[in-house]
């Protein structure tokens, strides 16, 4: 029940990123993209001459930094991660796929010639969980990191069961 938790987030993050890939690529969605020179929310950098693969995020520990291409968006919000990479190949794409299956990414839900997604499990409790999708128009990738504690998500499915059975027993 929590892998199938895990994959309908991972479904889910897929879904979102594949959306703004497709935004993105429409011209007329282009003013309304974010950007690294606009101003965003939380931890965000915003100059653009001054981004780099943030390998000091805790969320990044243990996962192969992508040294390629120009970092132009980074934006940490409630415990995710996302990065926008571009002036990158299909080949450089594919060669990181490749670092991050042999890093421990194994636990594939999702993989295509532009996208991979999987976890990778970093103790008993907890699952490191990666989206990266190419935009192959706009030489474009997008890195979506997130960790999910399976102990909370347990506590959570645990209770969530004992609240929609004690509905039950009520309603019958």
């Amino acid at each position: 029940m929590i892998r199938m938790k895990h994959t309908v987030k991972v479904l889910f993050i897929t879904a979102v990123v594949l959306l703004a890939v497709l935004l993105s690529s429409c011209e007329m969605f282009s003013g309304t993209v974010s950007t690294a020179s606009q101003p965003q929310q939380e931890s965000e950098q915003s100059s653009a001459s001054s981004l780099s693969w943030p390998s000091d995020n805790e969320l990044l520990a243990g996962v192969p930094a992508f040294s390629v291409g120009t970092v132009t968006k980074i934006e940490y919000q409630n415990g995710e991660l996302d990065i926008t990479v571009t002036g990158v190949s299909l080949e450089q794409f594919g060669m990181y796929v490749s670092s991050l299956k042999s890093n421990g990414f194994t636990d594939i839900v999702y993989e295509s010639e532009i996208l991979f997604s999987a976890f990778k499990k970093e103790s008993e409790v907890s699952l490191l969980g990666m989206t990266v999708v190419f935009s192959p128009d706009k030489n474009t990738i997008l890195f979506d990191v997130s960790k999910a504690d399976t102990a909370a998500e347990e506590s959570h499915e645990a209770a969530s069961e004992a609240a929609s059975d004690g509905q039950t027993s009520e309603d019958e």
